[in-house]
């Protein structure tokens, strides 16, 4: 995050960091307290399903949804829940791009 900000890139959640990490991009905050950490999961089954709906030009749509599937299986492998893409009706996760 801070190399692609244009921070000192130290690994370490500084103040520069922080700041940046507060401001809003995509209409939600990086920094919040959310009802599924801290081991109380929002969900109450094994599965959650996820759905894209809208992509952008680019990247392809093949190389978002690989980035999208490993990014939940980094989620997935330190909470005790799966993910998984439906293409089809209302998941419990929806995902749109504008642009």
């Amino acid at each position: 995050m801070q190399a692609l900000f244009g921070l000192e890139v130290t690994g370490v959640l500084d103040k520069n960091t922080l700041e940046v990490m507060k401001e809003s991009m995509c209409g939600v905050s990086d920094i919040s307290r959310y009802g599924h950490f801290h081991r109380k999961q929002k969900w109450k089954k094994s599965t959650v399903t996820y759905r894209i709906t809208q992509y952008t030009p680019d990247p392809r749509q093949s190389d978002v949804d690989a980035t999208i599937a490993q990014a939940f299986q980094i989620y997935s492998d330190v909470i005790l829940q799966d993910f998984k893409q439906i293409h089809t009706d209302t998941a419990d996760i929806m995902i749109l791009f504008k642009g």
